[in-house]
């Protein structure tokens, strides 16, 4: 496998578990704790899959959301969202 995926966290601990998983099975792995750096990387690198941790304070998912959407070239950039166990925080972001 190949292709580039961004972890977006302020849990180093998730960061650091994760990032290297992916790395043995051939991603390319960017790493970023906050949103203003996700953006910039999104635009820059076109990752083929961002990952966002719905209840750090600092990756501000909507901001995340709202620009690849308004980006026609990353509008089909697949996200996943990623929590621990507040079902009803993630259910406010299902349509």
């Amino acid at each position: 496998m190949s292709g580039r995926i961004l972890l977006v966290s302020d849990d180093i601990a998730f960061l650091e578990s994760i990032g290297p998983c992916c790395g043995r099975i051939g991603f390319t792995t960017i790493m970023t704790d906050n949103h203003s750096d996700a953006v910039s990387v999104i635009a820059h690198e076109s990752p083929d899959l961002v990952v966002v941790d719905l209840e750090s304070p600092c990756t501000h998912v909507e901001s995340i959301f709202a620009f690849l959407v308004d980006n026609e070239p990353l509008s089909s950039t697949p996200i996943l969202v990623v929590t621990g166990d507040r079902p009803s925080l993630l259910q406010s972001y299902q349509k």
